[in-house]
């Protein structure tokens, strides 16, 4: 086919699909740990965990690939898929040489080389660890430290990466490779280390409210929500804790306590013109999410105009349900009688492909 297309010197990137399986719902306190020595082919190994380290810099092909070795000092390659594109988030910021990972009830399996490692399909299934998770092995210990940097000089250094919109370089955590990392590339650091070198109460929220707001840029919503701390009483709440809330909880579709915190933000703050616009199409978005409220009109209208077609609205679920149909697997079936017309779903798809015409393209 590439031959036709004239593209002979072009590769194909292929990948193996694995059957579909469930992330990994358990606890830490749940789980076990268990070592490379201990892997079995093919298997899901439930009730376990698998501490690894990188030992080598990542490799972005349809997985992002890393040579990675265990506490016994074992090795193998490590694939994790569902990972943002380049673009949107350099793999120099998901995984490094030093960093250390823990995965939930991993499997062991073939790659499209013919050679094994360790596949990641869920997101969820991945957790990064730092140097003061009880977790992490001993002889992984950090041995030097720069102790020149108080809280408000790792502050700052978040507050340029956010200028340069390098939203991870100021999230993200240190690395396990002090000497490489932690010295001698503190642009790598993040608003986290700020928080753990014991800021003052008032650096604290300064420092946390900008790391929201990297969070936010990076649509990690439920992260910047806990950083707004706005989850309890909000009477002494500050105007931009209440905003970027708001947009968290936008962003998580939870748009009742979204319009909650956006009419307090309006109440205190009268003259914030974004808020009182953000309320309105919050507003918006709890009727189509509540009662299955569309503007199809003006929906069709956009679906012309916006390109890519990525639409803002709300997901809608009628009087249907998801269950088990005897012998056929599952199936969805509505809770009460519902007449012909009647809308009973409404959501975006989980995920799409668009092609733009070619005066798009030009």
């Amino acid at each position: 086919m590439m031959q036709q297309l004239g593209q002979k010197n072009k590769q194909i990137r292929s990948s193996l699909l694995s059957p579909p399986y469930p992330p990994s719902t358990a606890s830490l306190n749940e789980l076990k740990p268990i070592y490379i020595q201990d892997l079995r082919l093919g298997i899901y190994h439930r009730g376990n965990y698998f501490l690894i380290r990188s030992v080598t810099a990542p490799n972005r092909m349809t997985a992002i690939m890393a040579v990675v070795e265990d506490e016994k000092r074992d090795a193998l390659v490590v694939q994790l898929f569902q990972q943002p594109e380049e673009e949107v988030r350099p793999v120099s910021s998901i995984i490094k040489n030093g960093d250390v990972f823990l995965i939930k009830e991993p499997i062991f399996k073939i790659m499209a080389d013919g050679e094994y490692g360790l596949r990641v399909d869920h997101i969820s299934d991945l957790v990064r660890i730092d140097a003061r998770h009880e977790l992490w092995p001993k002889q992984w210990i950090p041995v030097l430290f720069n102790l020149k940097k108080n809280a408000d000089d790792w502050k700052r250094e978040g507050n340029i990466a956010m200028g340069k919109n390098q939203y991870w370089e100021a999230i993200q955590r240190y690395k396990m490779n002090f000497a490489e990392s932690y010295i001698l590339k503190p642009h790598n650091l993040s608003y986290t280390i700020a928080l753990a070198n014991y800021p003052s109460a008032s650096e604290e929220v300064v420092t946390r409210l900008n790391r929201a707001l990297a969070y936010l840029q990076d649509q990690s919503f439920e992260a910047a929500l806990a950083d707004t701390q706005c989850l309890g009483p909000t009477f002494n709440t500050s105007e931009k804790a209440l905003y970027r809330a708001g947009k968290a909880l936008y962003g998580l579709g939870r748009f009742s306590q979204c319009c909650d915190i956006l009419q307090t933000l309006c109440e205190k703050y009268p003259g914030n013109l974004a808020a009182t616009k953000e309320l309105a199409r919050a507003r918006l978005r709890l009727l189509e999410q509540r009662g299955g409220t569309y503007d199809w009109k003006t929906i069709c209208k956009e679906v012309s105009k916006v390109r890519p077609p990525l639409l803002d609205h709300a997901t809608f679920i009628g009087p249907v349900v998801v269950k088990v149909s005897p012998g056929r697997g599952r199936g969805l079936f509505t809770t009460k009688d519902v007449m012909a017309g009647e809308l009973l779903v409404c959501e975006k798809a989980f995920a799409h492909c668009y092609a733009g015409s070619s005066e798009e393209s030009s």
